[in-house]
């Protein structure tokens, strides 16, 4: 009887251990920075600049490493129309190293501290083809390593008028 008990009793406790481990692994895990994008305007003319701001802020105990200079950036913008991606222009190509012949120039990289921010600026029309008039939806994302996640920004909807 005592070895049943003991028995009975070492297998709730690796029960419950298994059980909190499984709900530790499945909690969500704190993205170590945020994206936040604004556009001091949202309705623009077909063929004037379309100027996103991206501040990027370190949340985490640690420094974390932004690649400053040309070409592109660690922070990728994405934009769409209706669900379907907007083609890049010649220039977002070699941007964002999706052209054959990329950009010649000087990278380097940047501690951004704990509790500090980065800021990216760059003009969509120059990037993307937003030539059609309508309305264009924007986000912003970075990889996180710490997290083995995608971090996503908030959404944009911008119009492109004629």
């Amino acid at each position: 009887m005592r070895i049943q008990l003991s028995l009975l009793l070492a297998f709730m406790l690796v029960s419950t251990l298994g059980i909190r481990a499984v709900q530790a692994a499945q909690q969500p895990k704190k993205p170590t920075f945020t994206i936040q994008i604004s556009m001091p305007q949202t309705v623009i003319e077909r063929g004037a600049p379309a100027t996103i701001k991206a501040t990027f802020i370190n949340t985490s105990d640690h420094d974390i490493f932004e690649s400053i200079g040309t070409p592109g950036r660690a922070i990728n913008i994405k934009v769409f129309s209706g669900n379907k991606p907007v083609p890049e222009t010649p220039y977002g190509l070699k941007a964002h190293g999706r052209d054959s012949r990329p950009f010649v120039g000087s990278v380097f990289r940047a501690a951004i501290r704990p509790g500090k921010l980065f800021k990216v600026e760059a003009d969509l029309s120059k990037e993307y083809d937003l030539s059609k008039p309508g309305k264009y939806t924007v986000q912003a994302e970075r990889w996180d390593s710490d997290i083995h996640q995608m971090v996503e920004s908030n959404t944009i909807t911008i119009t492109v008028t004629q």
